[in-house]
């Protein structure tokens, strides 16, 4: 038995499903371009494999599970790559102590970050710091964790923006195209 056709499929199919979720990612984060040459690569892998699966499927089931098995890797595995790459803008927000707010905002600013701080108040009028920061993906996590180890009891969140124009030092004037 000759496995190279059934190994095919599945790396086949992974690589384009892998390329598939770059594609919508890069899109979804205004690269267009880079998504539209991706697309290309990923609909030539589509039409080849999936005319070979459909043609032989009622003779060979196994070729219909090793496509939907290269699907749900390739979903896997392009998360994973992206998550690598870390494309894109993310935005902190820090909910502080006011005690740690000004400590912590310094650092964010050590750290080559800008940071805008805003006093408010927290249940039963607490004292709150709140900082607000945007980076790259690439950056966000180590920032988390500094915000974090400084302030335990700090409410941290980040989510992924779409820069418009301004900001300091890394976000492109204009439309983003």
């Amino acid at each position: 038995m000759n496995i190279w056709p059934y190994l095919l499929i599945l790396v086949a199919k992974v690589v384009e499903v892998s390329l598939s979720t770059l594609r919508i990612m890069l899109i979804n984060r205004g690269e267009r371009k880079l998504g539209s040459i991706l697309s290309f690569a990923e609909i030539l892998l589509w039409v080849f494999v999936a005319s070979t699966v459909i043609t032989d499927v009622k003779n060979d089931p196994v070729k219909g599970l090793l496509y939907a098995a290269g699907f749900t890797l390739g979903n896997y595995i392009g998360s994973l790559i992206e998550e690598r790459l870390a494309l894109g803008t993310t935005k902190v927000e820090a909910i502080v102590s006011a005690k740690s707010g000004h400590e912590l905002a310094d650092g964010i600013r050590a750290k080559g970050f800008a940071v805008t701080v805003v006093e408010g108040k927290g249940m039963e009028d607490t004292e709150r710091w709140i900082l607000y920061t945007s980076m790259r993906r690439k950056d966000y996590k180590d920032v988390c964790s500094y915000i974090q180890e400084a302030d335990p009891n700090a409410f941290v969140t980040a989510y992924n923006i779409t820069p418009v124009q301004g900001g300091y030092g890394f976000i492109r004037s204009g439309n983003g195209k």
